[in-house]
């Protein structure tokens, strides 16, 4: 519904539209730090975090009732840092120009409008500034495991810390597969795509897995101590045996036999066999 005043539709009436755009994700994850990079899956992983309490606030058409709803959608300090928030949203639209010389329910409309803009780029400044500690590219694991290593996050949107497992959906001679992944494995299924030229059409959340992400500085970065494989001029580092499983299950997928790695070595540098 657009409200009008002397025939003009002022900026703040504009009714609720995409409410958690890909812009507005990426805006709040520059607010958070401006050198990350948020992948396309990370994104549509938040906003399919985020549906259930959009759908709670968007029809409402009162600021108080969003305030009221708060304590009860978000536990502890989560609580009293996002009404802190939407009061001073709220507060900072009210003063906005021409805003007195509307009526009172279309100024009740840009209170809660205020309102739950500001209960969202909270929220999803708050998971981005955890998914964004040390990590330059932010893929969803990140954020299901940031969520999960706070405590009041992990409580409201009920994720449980050391989750690592997430769906990849995979084609297959034109089939679709679901299978439940941690990064690495989905990592290493990405490695082999890229260096033998098979696409399983990886995809998050009806979006296509980033095929850059495995020459991020993720896994070409030196770290001492931990598992790494050489192929071509590249050395790919990782823990545990995930990654490596992840390689051989597009080559099982496939049937491709060929071994691609010149080299491969554990945590302390002797080769190992897989």
């Amino acid at each position: 519904m657009n409200i009008k005043c002397s025939n003009i539709i002022h900026p703040k009436l504009i009714p609720t539209m995409n409410m958690l755009s890909a812009d507005k994700i990426i805006a709040f994850g520059t607010r958070a730090d401006s050198d990350h990079v948020i992948h396309a899956t990370t994104i549509t992983y938040i906003q399919a975090i985020m549906a259930p309490y959009l759908e709670v606030i968007a029809p409402v058409n009162d600021d108080q009732s969003i305030i009221d709803w708060i304590p009860l959608a978000m536990p502890g300090d989560l609580a009293k840092h996002a009404r802190s928030e939407i009061d001073g949203a709220i507060s900072d639209a009210m003063k906005e120009k021409d805003i007195a010389q509307l009526s009172q329910p279309e100024q009740a409309l840009i209170r809660s409008q205020a309102a739950k803009d500001a209960f969202v780029k909270y929220l999803v400044t708050e998971i981005l500034e955890l998914a964004n500690h040390h990590i330059t590219n932010v893929l969803p694991w990140d954020v299901q495991t940031s969520i999960g290593d706070d405590e009041e996050l992990s409580e409201m949107l009920k994720i449980p810390k050391g989750s690592q497992h997430m769906q990849v959906d995979v084609m297959i001679g034109g089939n679709s597969y679901s299978h439940m992944m941690t990064r690495d494995l989905a990592s290493g299924l990405m490695l082999f795509s890229l260096i033998s030229g098979a696409d399983f059409g990886l995809s998050m959340f009806g979006t296509l897995y980033p095929k850059d992400f495995i020459v991020l500085e993720r896994y070409t970065r030196i770290i001492p101590g931990v598992n790494s494989i050489m192929i071509g001029d590249v050395r790919y580092y990782f823990t545990g045996t995930d990654f490596m499983q992840g390689f051989n299950t597009g080559a099982q997928w496939t049937g491709i036999n060929t071994k691609y790695w010149s080299e491969l070595k554990n945590e302390v540098g002797q080769p190992m066999n897989f």
